[in-house]
């Protein structure tokens, strides 16, 4: 999502500076605090002596300033973006369901027909950069998203894997398969996140690229 990315260059950009003004002060700071220390320390041990000259090296006001960019800039990509763009935030739990529609004609299909409707709850990690389908797992399969990204704010695009289990290669499902959705993102009110995607998905497909089956997908907010 390009917004977010941008949102997030930005931020890294005001952390630079941020933290370059921080560091002079600090390090202004430090040097004033050494320069008092050092004539309240010579009574002290070593021990004490070494405490305090690594506390008050360079390296702190430097390890202050790094340490807490780093973990400011976190924050931006994992959780403050979300306060700025709620509408993109696709991330928590969500009922997905997928209703298969068409049985494609290809090398291989058993001609058996569709499957019933498989529903499975799904929990989708976001970031300024990424979005992510955690791995679902039962008895028969697991799942997961390979890539995952928006395609001109209003779609939502998953390539995934499919993990087929003993129990289901014993039935003459293969190792693993593929597939790929494509959601639309149904308007939130403003200030809220989306509570529904749906649209279509093409399922296990096949070395050629053609798809076994082909259907429809909801995902509705938990």
């Amino acid at each position: 999502m390009k917004e977010l990315k941008n949102y997030y260059r930005k931020w890294k950009r005001i952390t630079f500076w941020m933290s370059l003004v921080i560091f002079i002060v600090l390090a202004i700071i430090f040097q004033a605090l050494n320069e008092y220390v050092a004539t309240h320390i010579a009574g002290m041990d070593f021990l004490g002596r070494m405490v305090i000259g690594v506390l008050l090296s360079a390296a702190t006001p430097i390890g202050i300033t790094l340490g807490g960019g780093k973990l400011w800039l976190m924050y931006v990509n994992n959780k403050r973006w979300k306060k700025k763009y709620p509408e993109y935030d696709v991330s928590g739990k969500w009922d997905n369901v997928s209703t298969y529609t068409h049985e494609a004609v290809i090398v291989g299909n058993t001609g058996k027909g569709c499957p019933s409707p498989a529903s499975v709850e799904t929990n989708i990690k976001q970031t300024c950069h990424s979005i992510e389908i955690e791995v679902f797992s039962n008895n028969e399969l697991s799942w997961h998203s390979i890539l995952a990204d928006w395609n001109d704010k209003k779609y939502l695009e998953i390539l995934y894997k499919v993990d087929y289990k003993e129990i289901k290669r014993k039935q003459g499902s293969p190792n693993e398969r593929f597939g790929y959705e494509k959601m639309r993102i149904h308007t939130p009110p403003d200030g809220e996140k989306p509570k529904m995607m749906s649209g279509d998905f093409w399922h296990c497909v096949e070395n050629d690229g053609k798809p076994m089956y082909m259907g429809a997908v909801t995902y509705t907010r938990k």
